[in-house]
This record gives C-alpha cells, sequence and structure tokens, in this order.
C-alpha cells in the first residue's frame, strides 16, 4: 500500500478561465469557462493504478464540480432536474455514463467543509461522504476489462483531478480544498465496507421538497396540493406538474396558465412567477411571508 499526501501546490490548473492559487493551506478553485466534460479542473502531479482511494476535504459554495479519474468521472450537484443531476458517474476507462441518483440525504452540503472519498476497486466502486458509504456498483466496465488485464492507454494509470463547473453566473463554482490524499493498494488490500446506504430513488420533486429548509418546503406543499388536489384547481385548471433542468417546480394548466416556483440558492428564496405559456409573467413576487 502506498498513501500519498498531495502538497496542494503541486497541482496545476487546466482549462480557459481556470483559476487556482494556494492561500493559508487551503487551495482555491474557480472556473468561469469550462472545457471538455464541462469543468475546468486542478490537476494532480501523478498517475494512479487501480485499486486506489481518493480521499478529500473540501468545501463548495454551490454543487457543480467533479473528481476526475482516468476517462470518468464522478459528478456532485445540489439541485435535481431532468438534466441528470444528482450524483452521477462515469466509467473510468469507457467513459460510458452509469446511473443518475437524486438521493438527497447523500447530496454534497454547501459552504461547509466535508469528508469525501472515491474509491475505485479491481471489483467494486464506491463512493463515501463524511464516512457514510453509498452507491455501491460491481457492474462498471471498466471491472470487466480489469478481467483481461489493464489496458495499454491506462499501463501507467489514471491522471486523477478535482473539477468545477461553470454554473451560469460569471463567476461559477468556487471550490476549496484542505487536503488531498491518494492510497494505492496491493490487489488484495482494498477493504469492502460491510454496510453501504442503499436509498431509495426519489422523484424530482420529492427529492425538490427534501432539499429545502422546513418552513418552505412546508408552504410549497401547501402550495402543490392546492393546485393539483383542490376541486377549485383540479377540476378548472388542470394543472400538472414538471421539474425543469434548472431545478425549478413548473405547474402548468390545460388553458396554457403556468405557474412557476424558482428556487435561489443563496438564500433559499422562492421567486414565484404567474403567467402565460406565450407571454411574459403578468405577476412577479419574492419573499412572500
Amino acid at each position: 500500500m502506498k498513501t500519498h499526501k498531495i502538497p496542494l501546490k503541486s497541482l496545476s490548473a487546466r482549462g480557459n478561465k481556470t483559476e487556482l492559487n494556494v492561500q493559508d493551506s487551503e487551495l482555491n478553485l474557480t472556473c468561469t469557462k469550462p472545457l471538455d466534460k464541462n469543468c475546468g479542473r486542478a490537476v494532480l502531479p501523478q498517475k494512479y493504478k487501480i485499486p486506489f482511494r481518493i480521499n478529500l476535504t473540501l468545501k463548495a459554495d454551490a454543487a457543480n464540480f467533479n473528481v476526475l479519474m482516468g476517462n470518468g468521472f464522478v459528478h456532485f450537484s445540489h439541485a435535481p432536474n431532468e438534466s441528470g443531476n444528482g450524483i452521477r458517474r462515469q466509467d473510468v476507462f469507457t467513459a460510458k455514463e452509469e446511473t443518475t441518483k437524486h438521493d438527497y440525504d447523500a447530496v454534497i452540503p454547501l459552504n461547509e467543509y466535508f469528508d469525501l472519498s472515491v474509491i475505485v476497486g479491481n471489483n467494486i466502486t464506491w463512493i463515501e461522504i463524511n464516512n457514510r458509504c453509498f452507491y455501491p456498483s460491481r457492474n462498471s466496465q471498466y471491472i470487466e476489462f480489469l478481467k483481461n488485464g489493464v489496458p495499454d492507454a491506462f499501463a501507467d494509470g489514471l491522471e486523477v483531478a478535482v473539477g468545477v463547473g461553470k454554473i451560469g453566473d460569471k463567476r461559477g463554482t468556487r471550490l476549496n480544498i484542505n487536503s488531498i490524499e491518494v492510497i494505492e493498494y496491493d490487489n488484495d488490500e482494498l477493504d469492502i465496507p460491510t454496510e453501504i446506504i442503499d436509498l431509495p430513488d426519489l422523484s424530482l420533486f420529492e427529492w425538490y421538497l427534501k432539499s429545502l429548509p422546513n418552513h418552505i418546503r412546508s408552504e410549497t406543499e401547501i402550495t402543490d396540493s392546492f393546485l393539483l388536489k383542490e376541486p377549485e384547481t383540479k377540476g378548472i385548471y388542470k394543472f400538472k406538474r414538471s421539474v425543469d433542468k434548472h431545478g425549478n417546480v413548473n405547474y402548468t394548466a390545460s388553458c396554457g396558465l403556468q405557474y412557476r416556483l424558482m428556487k435561489y440558492k443563496e438564500d433559499w428564496d422562492t421567486h414565484h412567477k404567474l403567467g402565460t405559456e406565450a407571454g411574459q409573467p403578468r405577476l412577479c413576487f419574492r419573499n412572500i411571508k
């Protein structure tokens, strides 16, 4: 077993508009113009051979970041949407997308330090968030490849990096990394956890509700019930609910009337819009108490 304590100053930035600096034993990473795989990145100084474990202590102000390994990555996002945000994985050899997860209990906490580990073993891969184990997979394509030996392209190991995505504003995600460690194991040394949390998949709307503070969640549930279940609205307007790619909840009536709940990550305000499908919103208000 080899343990690599990675000096933060040894990481190099890759990607246009990627800013990397180390201050007070902390690495700060931002990207305002992502490159391939939708992120700029901080690349570790060497490659690592499977099986290995990546341990990070970090903080994010917006959940849109990746741990990249070889041709794949694990992507973390806070808001659920139909484009596949949540926690998802891409194979380290083939780049094949694996099943997307929307389980709120495993979502990254924002604006506070937490421990994150990504484990890539010979027969299994999983993720740890604050020492809780999630999302095991014994069916990843790289595992099948390893049965016939390591592909020549990865004979020297896998490149490892931490990446941040541009999230729509001018600055993008800010990631603060306190420490990085990579442990390379001999083939029989990797300890497989006895308890891995297998959370049930939630609908996008359930995922959205669980991500809200209690007082906003309660008001959202009341609004949802009124629009979808009350005779005055259900019988006349026939609203249908959907969650769009930005994590907004949309209610569209059979007559074209729309009502939208928009979540703002900065202060958990909920922005309401009422309007028609074809025109500008007729009513717009915020901070309803």
